[in-house]
């Protein structure tokens, strides 16, 4: 999910269930320090991927961290790897990150995360045709209020469906979004969906520069 750079005090003690199996990959040197960055990011994702599932409880593993070098002043680079499991459920799904960090200030800004099709038999399926047209329905209908346009339709040009654990499904689809007599911008889908619910977990959707409002994240309003 992109956002500006954003410190949040970490008020979550995340560190230790972040902890476990967690394999960092860095430049040589200073491994205290990596393993420090590593603990720091923990509460971060935490809270991060606990609002973008809709607030719901996570518990997270981290299997890969790679801490680049400072690229301009203190600021550097953290990406990575993991597992998490979404409330009660049994099921480890993979993740992916990137985000920042200020070695000054010990803390790190808002992640980029993707949830599902990341992590060892994780791996891509068929798309669910009435799945998709969920999808494409709940953006349609956030980009009519966003926008205050009455015709809008998507024109996807590429969907996929991975299936994360035993019952998630990470669908992700690009394309243009087509707001009225503006014509088609840039657009960019994450979703999750989870099968045994039947509930959309997280959709995302971003619609490229100077389209207007970007990027939304529509998992609190579907639930």
């Amino acid at each position: 999910m992109r956002r500006s750079t954003q410190v949040i005090a970490i008020l979550l003690l995340a560190g230790a269930c972040a902890a476990g199996g967690g394999a960092l990959q860095a430049s040589p040197g200073a491994p205290e320090r990596h393993e420090t960055i590593a603990n720091a990011i923990a509460g971060v994702l935490i809270y991060a991927i606990s609002e973008q599932l809709g607030g719901r409880a996570v518990d997270m593993r981290l299997d890969d961290v790679d801490v680049q070098p400072a690229a301009i002043g203190d600021h550097r680079t953290v990406s990575g790897t993991g597992r998490l499991r979404i409330g009660n459920d049994v099921d480890w799904t993979g993740f992916r990150f990137q985000m920042p960090y200020d070695d000054t200030q010990g803390r790190a800004g808002y992640p980029q995360v993707s949830i599902g099709g990341v992590a060892t038999g994780e791996h891509e399926i068929p798309n669910d045709a009435l799945l998709v047209q969920q999808l494409e329905a709940h953006v349609v209908a956030a980009l009519s209020k966003t926008f205050r346009r009455q015709s809008v339709w998507l024109q996807l040009d590429r969907i996929a469906t991975a299936q994360g654990g035993s019952h998630y499904l990470r669908i992700d689809a690009d394309g243009k979004a087509h707001l009225g007599a503006d014509g088609g911008a840039d657009m960019k889908i994450e979703a999750l969906y989870d099968r045994s619910s039947g509930e959309w977990l997280r959709l995302y959707y971003d619609v490229g520069e100077g389209a207007g409002p970007a990027p939304a994240d529509l998992s609190l309003a579907i639930h």
